[in-house]
């Protein structure tokens, strides 16, 4: 299988003036290997994003916000007008619109996953009392995420039965 490329994301946020842009990290990003058929390519991407998420307590580690579509086609190694509808062939068009519906339909289950509260976002002032309360509140929240996914394999094997 050929290697994956990468390319580089900034980390820096958009605001900053142009005196700081030096002083900004790199952060190389796996994509998808290009000798893999478009699908395997974009599933390939799905894949990853949710392996990092799952890592990283539920954030994903290379944004401030949750993962889109135009960083699954990123990630995948496609233009981000690359599902969009050209209007020169409608077959096409119907397979891009089929295969956008499909990333829409992943990314909403991705972006479902309960996060982990870091220490980092709490405010000084709240007390031990009220994180452990809200720490329960997230450890419940993902119970029952894992409580639905082995319900969804469970339905799916009993119907291929």
């Amino acid at each position: 299988m050929a290697e994956s490329k990468s390319f580089r994301r900034s980390k820096t946020p958009r605001h900053q003036s142009r005196a700081n842009l030096d002083k900004k990290a790199l952060v190389y990003v796996t994509v998808a290997p290009p000798t893999l058929p478009p699908e395997d390519r974009i599933k390939w991407a799905l894949d990853s994003i949710k392996k990092e998420i799952s890592q990283n307590n539920g954030v994903y580690p290379f944004a401030k916000r949750k993962p889109g579509i135009q960083e699954v086609l990123r990630r995948s190694g496609f233009s981000p007008s690359y599902l969009e509808r050209k209007g020169e062939d409608a077959l096409r068009d119907a397979s891009q619109a089929k295969l956008k519906s499909y990333v829409l339909d992943e990314l909403s289950k991705i972006n479902k996953i309960p996060r982990a509260l870091p220490k980092l976002q709490l405010n000084t002032d709240m007390g031990n009392q009220t994180y452990q309360l809200r720490q329960a509140i997230v450890e419940a929240e993902l119970e029952l995420y894992e409580v639905r996914l082995q319900l969804e394999q469970l339905k799916s094997s009993k119907n291929s039965s």
